[in-house]
């Protein structure tokens, strides 16, 4: 063990720097022993054990909540991690919740606590605890991550890692207060956010390292929303991951 923690240390900082899929294949090749040394120090020089895939959203999906991902849902975790926002206009059913669920808790694992914060909302408080949280809870119970999860938050000791509100459409100052050195925004149900919420939740990108996720249905009654707007801004840094329904699992055979 002693030898296996030497190369732990040896390799970890070597590893980070690796492409994604080559250190996810190469943690899914040692033994749990092994695994668990590397754990160990990425706790140690990381300040989380789960520090190893800060880079990796889809390992940490598929290893550590032990959920399988398709295609449409590693694309948008993958956009999340490289790019300020990311817009997903998708169809009903493609996996949206539960890959906004593998991201919060992906965010609020990888970073040390109390240097991290995923703030979720919704239009309306019900979608906020009936869609997004309880699939949340489920995962975090699964993987047994650190912390307790509630109705709509989770805690780790004393800091409040995740939290779930929403606010009144005319509330410019609905994102104020946050300072977080990493912080991620998740926004369910975008197409019902009206643009004076929108222009509000922009500016947690002020934070040092910020992540705004827009995901809802495509336009069909309402045109022109914030949201679809958002979807149209490539200049401004948004990737937008459209979804169709011809693409999922349900007519692909993923």
């Amino acid at each position: 063990m002693a030898a296996v923690s030497r190369e732990a240390g040896e390799y970890l900082h070597h590893l980070m720097a690796l492409p994604p899929e080559q250190a996810r294949t190469f943690y899914r090749g040692l033994q749990p022993g092994a695994m668990g040394a590397l754990m160990a120090r990425a706790r140690h020089d990381l300040g989380t054990p789960y520090g190893l895939w800060q880079r990796d959203p889809v390992g940490f999906a598929e290893d550590i909540l032990r959920v399988g991902t398709w295609s449409g849902q590693r694309e948008f975790m993958e956009s999340v991690r490289d790019h300020e926002r990311t817009a997903v206009p998708a169809t009903h059913g493609p996996g949206k919740s539960t890959g906004a669920a593998m991201l919060t808790l992906w965010w609020g694992s990888v970073w040390p606590s109390g240097s991290a914060q995923v703030i979720t909302t919704a239009p309306k408080l019900r979608q906020v605890r009936n869609i997004l949280w309880p699939a949340i809870r489920r995962l975090h119970s699964h993987a047994r991550l650190p912390g307790t999860t509630q109705m709509t938050q989770w805690k780790h000791g004393e800091h409040l890692v995740a939290f779930g509100f929403s606010a009144a459409d005319h509330d410019g100052d609905a994102a104020q207060g946050v300072h977080w050195p990493h912080v991620l925004f998740v926004v369910d149900e975008a197409g019902g956010i009206g643009f004076t919420l929108g222009r509000s939740y922009v500016t947690v990108l002020s934070n040092p390292h910020a992540r705004l996720f827009l995901i809802g249905n495509p336009p069909v009654d309402e045109e022109g929303t914030w949201f679809e707007e958002q979807c149209e801004k490539t200049e401004e840094h948004v990737n937008t991951v459209r979804i169709p329904a011809g693409e999922t699992p349900n007519f692909t055979g993923e």
